[in-house]
């Protein structure tokens, strides 16, 4: 009976209360055979070491005390999911601002549409901002389901409905934010889910986040290759750029995984070497002030041209970022971007 539910279910945790088996080894040998895909932990009674390395020896992730609380649960299913299932993209870079308003969404943007149509690489953009993301305001595309209904569903993803929620252009798949719809407050399982179901399926996953990183989406941040503080050369961005760093380092992200990408760049107002020197942070490029192109692309809600100042750093950018040194395509794709890039 147990076998058939444990089948049926498919569960990617078990929880074993150890205080009513005299076997406990033999009890986790037995569950492990059923279900292969589920992380095992345990409660309900001491072991010594020898019993313990016998325990994990029969495939338990992790022991928890005699008395826990749901975020001693939560911690030990965390490390235990990724101890065994890690999630692993060797092109996940994030973006966060350093503040609202450093055009980190311009910026995440065309620079995917760069890898995906220009690099021609499979890229999915995540828009992380739930509560206030704009893209599809950018793009004046009426979002589906979009991230909060991938959320919503995330333990139980196929690839139809998946697909059913996504908005592309090209190569460039985007699962947008409904900042009209509230929904449910996501958690790092959530996230995790997301990036367990959609790796295999894309050569790149960029996401933009809010400039706060939370629980929830620091799953993302700690998976990243790279993250990237978009900040202006004023005052205080480049302050904040400090506050925004420690926050990354303290949800878990490796300092040399960390770098400034400056936007808005004038270096007659700032040079390099200021610039990390104040926020103590490498920078990793500048992306020139070109306003009025930003601002038309904008207005017309598609990509910034790619044969503008801005779009050709965009380009230098997606190259170095992705190590891709592919041609420009050609036919519907590149015909499909010059649509939204106005060309």
């Amino acid at each position: 009976m147990i076998a058939r539910t444990i089948a049926l279910l498919d569960p990617e945790v078990l929880l074993i209360d150890f205080s009513s088996t005299t076997e406990p080894a033999e009890l986790v040998r037995e569950l492990a055979a059923i279900s292969r895909k589920a992380v095992l932990l345990g409660y309900g009674a001491r072991f010594s070491d020898a019993q313990r390395a016998a325990l994990e020896s029969a495939g338990l992730a992790g022991i928890l005390q005699d008395t826990f609380s749901p975020g001693d649960l939560d911690e030990a299913v965390r490390w235990a999911l990724h101890q065994t299932h890690p999630v692993e993209h060797r092109n996940l870079f994030a973006f966060l601002p350093a503040k609202a308003g450093s055009g980190c969404s311009t910026t995440v943007l065309n620079t995917a549409a760069q890898v995906a149509n220009t690099l021609g690489m499979k890229t999915l953009l995540i828009e992380g901002a739930l509560r206030s993301g704009v893209m599809s305001y950018m793009l004046d595309l009426r979002a589906r389901g979009g991230l909060l209904a991938i959320l919503e569903e995330s333990g139980n993803l196929s690839p139809v409905e998946w697909q059913s929620h996504i908005e592309t252009i090209g190569k460039l798949d985007l699962l947008l934010a409904n900042p009209l719809h509230a929904g449910f407050l996501p958690t790092w399982a959530t996230y995790f889910h997301i990036l367990s179901f959609s790796h295999s399926m894309y050569d790149c996953i960029m996401v933009d986040l809010p400039e706060v990183v939370n629980p929830a989406t620091s799953e993302l941040v700690t998976a990243a290759r790279m993250v990237f503080i978009v900040c202006e050369p004023e005052i205080a961005s480049l302050k904040l750029v400090q506050v925004r760093r420690k926050e990354l380092e303290a949800a878990g992200v490796p300092p040399d995984r960390i770098s400034v990408i400056g936007n808005r760049w004038e270096s007659k107002r700032l040079t390099k070497e200021a610039l990390e020197a104040e926020t103590r942070t490498p920078m990793y490029a500048a992306l020139p002030n070109d306003y009025q192109q930003v601002k038309n692309a904008v207005m017309e809600s598609r990509l910034v041209s790619p044969d503008s100042k801005f779009g050709q750093a965009c380009a230098t950018l997606a190259r170095r970022i992705s190590g891709a040194r592919q041609e420009a395509p050609s036919g519907p794709v590149a015909s499909l971007l010059r649509r939204f890039a106005g060309n």
